[in-house]
C-alpha cells in the first residue's frame, strides 16, 4: 500500500511533486495547526484520496487554550474543524487524546453531543489502520474494470426477462476474469450500496464457484456520507411540497404512471440532497424497464411539474450505468453539461 506522509515542516512543492509522481493510495497528515496542512488536505480531498490525520497532542486542552482567542479559535473556525470532520480516520496513541477528540468544541464552555469525527482510532498499528481506511472506501480504489463489472452484475441481477438478461460476451469475459481482490472490492461496495443480493445472483450465474467473499466481518469505519440505502419509495413523496394528489390527475393516469412519476420525483430529490445510492438507481431502473405504463402520460406529468429536463439527464445516467434502452424511457435522454455535473456528483457519492 502506497502511503504519502506530510509533516507541517515539509514544503508544499515537495509534497505536490511526490503526490503526482507516487500516486499514493492514502495521504497521512501529521499536525493540524498549520496553513500548509490545510492546503494539503484541500488538495488531497479534491483529488479524492483518503486522509489519515495524526494531530499528536495538538488538540489536547492545554494546547488548544494556548493563544486560544488570538490564534487557535480563528484556525478552528476557518479550517481545523473541517480537516477533522473530513478525515477518513484520526490516529491517536493515548486514550485521553481520543476522549478529548470526542468532546472537542469551538469553545471550552460548550457541550458537544456529537463528535466532529467518530472515526478516531486508538492504535499504533498504522498498517492495520490504512487497511481499514481502504476497506471503508472501496469505490475510491475501483478500476474501470471493476466499475464496468459491477454494472454488468447489477444489470444481470435485476433482469426479469430474456431480453434484459442478454449481456455482451466481452462483459461476461471481463467478469469471469476478475481476481479475488477485485471480487472483494466489488463485494464491499455492493454491501455499502445495498445491491449485494443482485450482484451475488449474477455472480453465481456467471462463475461456477461463488466468487464473492463474505465481507460482513471485515473491520470498517462508518460511512461519511449518509445515503438512502433502503428501497426507493414509490407510494409517497419524500419532499413535503409534493403530495400524490398534487402530482397527477388520477382521472387521466393509471397507478403505474403515478408510481413512475413519484419514483422519479423521489430520485431527483435524493440526488439534490446528495443521499442517492445505487439501490435507489437500481429500483428506478427496474421500475422503468419492467413496468407497463403510458410514456406519453408520464412525459406530460414531467412537463407539468417542470422536471422533464432533469429527468432526461437522469435517464442518460441510467443508460450509461445500467444500459437502460431508449425504448424503455418515457422520452429521450439528455447528455449536456448539467448531466456531467450529476455524473460528477454521483462519483463523489461513490456510486457511479
Amino acid at each position: 500500500m502506497n502511503v504519502l506522509h506530510f509533516h507541517t515542516k515539509d514544503k508544499l512543492s515537495d509534497f505536490h511533486n511526490k503526490f503526482r509522481d507516487d500516486k499514493p493510495d492514502i495521504v497521512h497528515i501529521h499536525g493540524v495547526w498549520s496553513i500548509k496542512a490545510w492546503c494539503v488536505e484541500k488538495y488531497v480531498h479534491y483529488n479524492r484520496k483518503p486522509i489519515v490525520l495524526s494531530p499528536g497532542r495538538d488538540l489536547m486542552p492545554w494546547h488548544v487554550q494556548h493563544h486560544f482567542w488570538t490564534m487557535k479559535l480563528p484556525m478552528l473556525v476557518v479550517f481545523v474543524k473541517g480537516m477533522i470532520s473530513r478525515a477518513e480516520a484520526i490516529q491517536v496513541d493515548k486514550k485521553q487524546e481520543k476522549d478529548e477528540l470526542f468532546t472537542l468544541t469551538l469553545f471550552p464552555s460548550m457541550e458537544n453531543k456529537t463528535p466532529w469525527n467518530p472515526r478516531v482510532e486508538l492504535t499504533a498499528d498504522t498498517e492495520a489502520l490504512y487497511k481499514k481506511v481502504v476497506d471503508s472506501n472501496p469505490f475510491l480504489y475501483f478500476t474501470d474494470k471493476e466499475k464496468k463489472s459491477e454494472n454488468t452484475l447489477l444489470r444481470l441481477g435485476l433482469a426479469k426477462d430474456e431480453e434484459s438478461s442478454i449481456i455482451s460476451t466481452d462483459s461476461i469475459n471481463m467478469v469471469q476474469k476478475l481476481s479475488q481482490e477485485e471480487w472483494r472490492c466489488i463485494a464491499l461496495h455492493a454491501t455499502d450500496e445495498n445491491i449485494l443480493k443482485e450482484v451475488s445472483i449474477a455472480a453465481n450465474s456467471l462463475v461456477q464457484s461463488s466468487p464473492l467473499p463474505d465481507v460482513s466481518k471485515i473491520d470498517r469505519f462508518p460511512a461519511i456520507i449518509k445515503k438512502e440505502s433502503n428501497a426507493l419509495p414509490m407510494d409517497k413523496a419524500l419532499m413535503k411540497k409534493h403530495q400524490l394528489a398534487e402530482v397527477v390527475d388520477e382521472k387521466h393516469a393509471s397507478q403505474a404512471e403515478q408510481t413512475v412519476c413519484m419514483a422519479i420525483l423521489n430520485t431527483l430529490h435524493l440526488i439534490e440532497k446528495e443521499s442517492v445510492s445505487r439501490r435507489v438507481l437500481a429500483d428506478l431502473y427496474s421500475l422503468l424497464r419492467f413496468t407497463d405504463y403510458d410514456e406519453k402520460k408520464v412525459e406530460q406529468m414531467m412537463i407539468i411539474l417542470g422536471i422533464k429536463k432533469e429527468t432526461a439527464r437522469l435517464l442518460q445516467i441510467l443508460n450509461e450505468s445500467l444500459g437502460l434502452e431508449e425504448g424503455y424511457m418515457p422520452f429521450y435522454p439528455v447528455n449536456d453539461r448539467k448531466t456531467a455535473k450529476i455524473r460528477k456528483s454521483f462519483n463523489q457519492l461513490n456510486i457511479q
